[in-house]
């Protein structure tokens, strides 16, 4: 896992995600930073075949606040981000 601690993820970061090649990528960062985590989902799809997936945080809640284990419910329930590869599938655009 690569921590980003604050609300974006560094070009060094990102290029760190891809390299290692991880079948699915969970993004997840707190309500307010949703466009800036959409961007990091659009920008890692852009550049590699990983499946992306962005956790959507309730609006005023942050992923402390659900404790760990409905956090993890919540990571494992996140569908494909839009443009990732299985999600195009899943939808018959592919």
């Amino acid at each position: 896992s690569v921590a980003s601690f604050g609300k974006s993820l560094s070009s060094h970061q990102r290029d760190m995600i891809i390299s290692k090649n991880p079948k699915h990528l969970y993004i997840s960062y707190d309500y307010d930073a949703r466009d800036k985590s959409m961007r990091i989902c659009d920008d890692i799809l852009s550049r590699s075949s990983i499946i992306v997936h962005f956790v959507e945080l309730p609006e005023d809640i942050d992923a402390v606040d659900l404790g760990k284990n409905k956090y993890h419910e919540l990571v494992m329930s996140t569908p494909p981000f839009p443009g990732s590869r299985i999600y195009k599938i899943f939808e018959g655009v592919i």
